[in-house]
């Protein structure tokens, strides 16, 4: 008997003893986490040159780690203070919109399949398409929008003006279908926040700080504008890294206001993550019902069978075989980060206040999650697929967030990438990264020392058209054809600098030298004066573009903040170069009678004619025929 009880006792206490063993063993486990985090944050701070850190990571409802890295405050020596120091987030900030809307859900306000023409009252929404843009597309960034870059950013508090305003004068184009790509959408979001200001009747500042902000108790966020005055001792200074110090940046501001405006601390977002892995609820207070919760976490949009989906409002990045969701946010000077880790009641949180951030933001949590949920699955099994069925890959493929009726984009030349085979792999060279990739199928592709996947898709005429990455749902690239070739744009841009440069200096030249060693009764009869004045005039037309646009573009990414005085005068002179155009047409017939004149001397006008032609097509291209932002 006295056995039986000792057993007993002795299998009780076990028992007992498992939850406080397994809390010791995590307890453990985040400390040597925070260990290896600290290293990390360290050393990105100390070799990127950027001036300061917040950090936070939440476990099972507890906070697990709250560290400030470095200096909110380089000229007063201030360090970073997890609990009260305020960091830009981004776009981190549009979740509190999605939490909105899916509010506005609830009550019967909004609803996420209506054409969001039926609430709009300010401005419309274009009927490009049969299909209505509805917030399940805006939601999930399929609305079909174009991206638009110029004044995402101001910095005179004089230039924000009413979000109503700003979206009636930036309302993107739609240059696709609703819920046929996902192309990322500042301007949706903004859409979005005004149909929650007119479902609920007040500004959205206002809303979040009632609705999101007080409820968890998130007192030291705010997505006003600057913040206030009250908050503004705390608030990160933003830097950029020059010649050896870090030089203080002025405070952004975003007339789209909450798509990318949240000021707040790496303490308040841990309370923020926590309510998320409890269904939006903390410490009595819910943000939404659980099956509206579970409804926004649901897969609601998919570009391809092996890529991550869209959710409402929530990025999908999972990898490594863990599901996580969340959101990333940047302006030009702060990069922060938010992941929800569902089944491992994990959230992590960190944003660093420097330009430089923004090469290391997405690395940083590859960092940590190699650290905390490392891949243990095997590689995905592979096939081998000809050369020939390759080839039909191989090409240069844009990405399909740009602008389609603004000057940049030409920046979407920047945002390439160019896929080329070798050895029965796809090798990829995209933003200045080469990767490898493995044919897992016939459309799908492994990365050569992981399980992450890109997948193509085809056309209805079968041939290859975009690609799809398997871990981001948020844009697509897309196969350039047509007048989209690379190759296209490359030959007219190297027949123009030729064709400037034979009429501005081997002219003059050629004149020069005939006048002094050639004498007059010999000199070969050369094109008419007038006729070489006016290609002059409109080679130097291009000439003086090229020289203004480079002279006028500012340094980094200020270009958003205005359009300088530079380039508005050299957007004049592709303009000026049309009627001289028109002349080298009608000179180039008269011509065809000058038998006087050499024939190589008048088959070069009559290129020179073509080349300033099919210049003049190629800056409408771009949009670079007039003031196009």
């Amino acid at each position: 008997m006295k056995k039986t009880i000792r057993s007993a006792f002795f299998l009780f206490s076990l028992i007992a003893l498992i939850p406080i063993t397994s809390t010791a063993q995590e307890n453990s486990r985040m400390t040597e986490f925070e260990a290896f985090a600290n290293g990390v944050f360290e050393t990105i701070l100390a070799e990127k040159h950027i001036a300061g850190a917040t950090f936070s990571v939440v476990h099972k409802g507890e906070v697990m780690i709250r560290k400030g890295y470095g200096f909110a405050n380089v000229d007063q020596n201030l360090s970073v203070n997890p609990e009260t120091t305020l960091f830009r987030i981004g776009s981190i900030s549009k979740l509190f919109v999605w939490i909105g809307v899916m509010q506005m859900v609830e009550q019967g306000k909004l609803d996420l399949d209506r054409d969001i023409n039926e609430y709009l009252q300010a401005f419309k929404i274009p009927d490009t398409y049969d299909q209505p843009v509805t917030l399940r597309s805006l939601m999930t960034h399929t609305p079909g929008f174009e991206d638009k870059l110029y004044q995402l950013f101001v910095l005179d508090e004089n230039d924000m003006k009413p979000l109503a305003e700003v979206l009636k004068e930036q309302l993107p184009k739609r240059v696709r279908p609703p819920l046929q790509q996902a192309s990322y959408s500042n301007h949706g979001t903004g859409i979005a926040q005004h149909l929650v200001e007119l479902a609920s009747e007040m500004p959205f500042v206002e809303y979040a700080e009632r609705f999101i902000f007080d409820p968890l108790g998130m007192q030291h966020t705010t997505i006003r504008q600057p913040v206030p005055a009250a908050m503004a001792t705390n608030l990160s200074l933003g830097y950029a890294y020059k010649d050896g110090r870090f030089i203080e940046k002025p405070f952004e501001l975003i007339p789209l206001q909450s798509i990318g405006s949240a000021s707040t601390t790496a303490s308040d977002m841990a309370r923020f993550m926590n309510a998320l892995l409890n269904n939006t609820c903390l410490e009595g207070h819910c943000l939404l019902d659980s099956a509206t919760y579970a409804l926004m976490t649901k897969p609601a949009f998919s570009h391809a069978t092996g890529t991550n989906p869209a959710l409402l409002g929530f990025m999908d990045v999972s990898f490594n075989g863990h599901r996580i969701f969340g959101h990333g946010g940047s302006t030009f000077l702060f990069h922060s980060l938010m992941v929800i880790l569902p089944e491992d009641s994990t959230g992590i949180f960190y944003s660093f206040n420097s330009e430089a951030g923004s090469g290391v933001s997405m690395k940083t949590i590859e960092y940590l999650g190699e650290y905390l949920f490392p891949d243990t699955r095997p590689l995905a099994e592979t096939i081998e697929l000809n050369a020939d069925y390759l080839e039909d890959f191989e090409g240069t493929y844009r990405m399909n967030r740009f602008s389609h009726t603004e000057f940049f984009k030409v920046l979407s030349l920047a945002m390439s990438a160019k896929v080329s085979q070798e050895n029965g792999m796809l090798r990829m060279d995209a933003m200045g990264e080469t990767t490898w990739w493995m044919p897992v199928d016939s459309l799908t592709f492994r990365e050569e020392r992981s399980n992450q996947l890109i997948v193509f898709s085809r056309d209805k005429k079968g041939k290859v058209d975009n690609i799809f990455l398997g871990q981001l749902a948020i844009f697509a690239f897309n196969k350039n054809r047509g007048f989209w070739t690379p190759q296209l744009h490359a030959i007219l841009f190297a027949l123009l600098i030729f064709v400037i440069l034979y009429i501005l200096v081997v002219w003059p030249g050629i004149f020069f030298l005939r006048r002094k060693y050639v004498p007059a009764d010999r000199a070969p009869a050369t094109l008419p004066l007038g006729s070489k004045v006016i290609a002059w005039i409109t080679a130097a037309c291009y000439l003086l573009f090229f020289i203004f646009f480079a002279t006028g573009t500012p340094p980094g990414q200020d270009l958003v903040f205005g359009v300088t005085p530079g380039i508005k005068t050299a957007l004049f002179f592709p303009l000026l170069a049309i009627p001289f155009t028109i002349l080298m047409i009608w000179q180039s017939i008269t011509l065809l009678d000058e038998h006087n004149t050499r024939f190589r001397s008048r088959l070069f006008y009559w290129l020179s004619t073509l080349v300033f032609m099919a210049v003049i097509w190629q800056f409408h291209f771009w949009n670079l025929l007039g003031w196009r932002y």
